[in-house]
């Protein structure tokens, strides 16, 4: 289901080739899908088979609920101060990204867990890896449009999502049962220099617009 906030890429476009791209879904009914794209759309003669192809941005709260157990080893530690640290059922509750000029992008999380045990050695069946080496996603490289369009701007943004998760604490035990789950609510913001009173004006008159960020590394994008 195609709601407005997805991407989606048209191909297979031979008369008009121009609309071989991608767009912003703005509005969508039963017989029309409104797009925000670079250059216009233009009408093409039927009988063409043409491809969409939808590249999902919005967010969407799930309704399965996942937990995880998090293991710790403090590798420089013997077997008796007991190096290994166990945290069960986990729950990420929040995820904030921050881009800035000239800086690495930082990604924090939080999480609620259950009990924290510590342990001389890992629990049976457990495997866990060392940590990778990896080049940091920066500023310098990728894209932020806003409303489908190129914006150069921008000085910072952030975004920041809530999965809306709160603590469940009972009498006489110090373990906490599993979270009320409230409602998602992804929220942000963004610097930029004042040009002219475009995006003044969206924010006093309240309209709906659309934020993109990429971010590349290595050849893995964001």
């Amino acid at each position: 289901l195609v709601i407005p906030g997805d991407k989606i890429t048209l191909s297979g476009f031979t008369g008009a080739v121009g609309n071989n791209q991608s767009g912003i879904v703005v509005s969508r009914t039963a017989a029309k899908i409104v797009l925000v794209t670079a250059t216009a759309l233009v009408d093409d003669a039927a009988g063409e088979a043409v491809t969409v192809t939808t590249n999902t941005l919005a967010i969407r709260p799930g309704s399965t609920r996942r937990s995880y157990s998090i293991l710790r080893n403090f590798t420089d530690l013997l077997e008796a101060a007991k190096p290994f640290h166990i945290i069960p059922g986990v729950e990420f509750n929040t995820l904030g990204l921050t881009f800035a000029l000239d800086a690495n992008v930082t990604a924090t999380f939080a999480a609620l867990g259950r009990d924290y045990d510590t342990a001389g050695t890992a629990p049976s069946g457990s495997t866990y890896t060392d940590a990778g080496v990896i080049c940091p996603f920066t500023s310098h490289t990728g894209t932020l449009r806003e409303n489908g369009t190129a914006i150069s701007i921008v000085t910072e943004g952030s975004l920041t999502l809530e999965n809306g998760l709160a603590p469940r604490f009972v009498m006489f035990s110090d373990m906490m049962n599993e979270p009320m789950i409230g409602r998602s609510n992804l929220s942000g913001s963004i610097t930029a220099y004042f040009e002219n009173a475009t995006l003044l004006d969206k924010f006093l008159n309240e309209t709906a617009s659309t934020l993109e960020f990429v971010v590349e590394v290595g050849g893995w994008r964001y």
